[in-house]
């Protein structure tokens, strides 16, 4: 599947699913700049975490990311478990 964008990482196939992950470029060949909303503790345990290892914030997020789209290619669509449950006011009441 290379080509489909010129310059863009080529794609390959992890699940006759149809899903794909970018493989991968080696040590950040090409790099492309992200950003997402997180939690204060979530920034804090980043922070954390790369200065006690010693080790790059976007080294370690993108490994993070790697990991666990990985992760949810490989595991059956079923078995995995979010970690968000987002409640009516209704059924939250009932708890």
């Amino acid at each position: 599947m290379d080509g489909l964008l010129e310059g863009a990482p080529s794609l390959r196939a992890l699940q006759p699913e149809g899903r794909f992950l970018p493989e991968n470029d080696g040590p950040m060949d090409r790099r492309t700049r992200i950003s997402a909303v997180v939690s204060r503790t979530t920034r804090e345990s980043l922070e954390r975490y790369a200065r006690e290892m010693g080790v790059r914030k976007g080294h370690l997020v993108e490994q993070a990311l790697r990991h666990h789209l990985q992760a949810l290619q490989e595991l059956p669509a079923n078995v995995t478990v979010h970690t968000t449950v987002v409640l009516t006011r209704k059924s939250g009441e009932g708890l």
